[in-house]
């Protein structure tokens, strides 16, 4: 999948979005360090390591927890949407097999996402 940027103006400022994906192998933590670093490199007031290190953890974790790493289709995908004074990183993974619900995890019932 081809790296997907762009910048959409808005009301209260600009928002730009990443939208990349990389095989689920051992360098994809990497790819996607370098692919933030590009694409925040001219904004103002960021700690770009901090969100270097954020997408490394979360790009590592997507391919092991998942088992997207052990699949020959594997792929990870990170999203990333940032505003004036907002960042959005998604990280998902696909292949063969890929869980669908973390290992042990039980449904949140309505009263524990509601807090009651």
């Amino acid at each position: 999948m081809p790296i997907l940027t762009g910048t959409v103006s808005e009301p209260d400022g600009s928002l730009m979005l990443l939208d990349v994906s990389w095989p689920a192998e051992n360098s994809a933590a990497g790819r996607a360090r370098r692919c933030v670093r590009g694409w925040l490199a001219d904004v103002q007031g960021l700690d770009v390591g901090d969100v270097e290190l954020m997408v490394s953890e979360l790009v590592t974790n997507a391919c092991h927890h998942s088992g997207a790493a052990t699949r020959p289709d594997g792929r990870v995908r990170l999203v990333a949407l940032c505003w004036p004074n907002l960042l959005r990183l998604e990280v998902t993974t696909t292949g063969a097999g890929a869980l669908s619900r973390w290992r042990g995890a039980r449904a949140a019932t309505t009263s524990a996402v509601a807090g009651s």
